[in-house]
């Protein structure tokens, strides 16, 4: 009977940090989207908005983690509606990708330009630090 007490406590806790180590994880991967959202919005080589949506997800992504940790009741009942807006900007951006790509002319202006005779072959193929 004490075994089966200890078993059960040890499941109990694995589970709990399972879940705890999946909120400090969504924390990180919350910080990774705002500054690809930031990113984004930075550059011109996809749409603005979508780095904004990106910004967002990544705040709701920490809010909803930090939520996770400090209060668990508060978690449940943002849950369902905190991650919406995460699912908006990833969807956008994954079917962004997959359809549109990134602004081929703006990431590599030497392909596309009548300077590309001019610049180094090293340059060119990437090679920039290679000897």
């Amino acid at each position: 009977m004490i075994v089966w007490l200890d078993a059960k406590r040890a499941r109990l806790v694995a589970r709990a940090g399972g879940v705890l180590g999946f909120g400090v994880a969504l924390i990180f991967f919350g910080v990774e989207c705002v500054i690809l959202g930031y990113l984004i919005h930075r550059s011109a080589y996809m749409p603005r908005s979508i780095g904004i949506l990106m910004l967002i997800a990544g705040v709701c992504y920490v809010v909803n983690s930090v939520a996770l940790l400090l209060s668990p009741a508060l978690s449940s009942q943002l849950f369902p509606t905190i991650l919406i807006p995460s699912l908006i900007a990833e969807l956008s951006l994954a079917l962004w990708l997959v359809v549109k790509g990134v602004r081929a002319e703006q990431w590599d202006p030497y392909l596309h330009s009548d300077h590309a005779a001019t610049v180094p072959a090293a340059v060119a193929m990437g090679d920039v630090g290679a000897a």
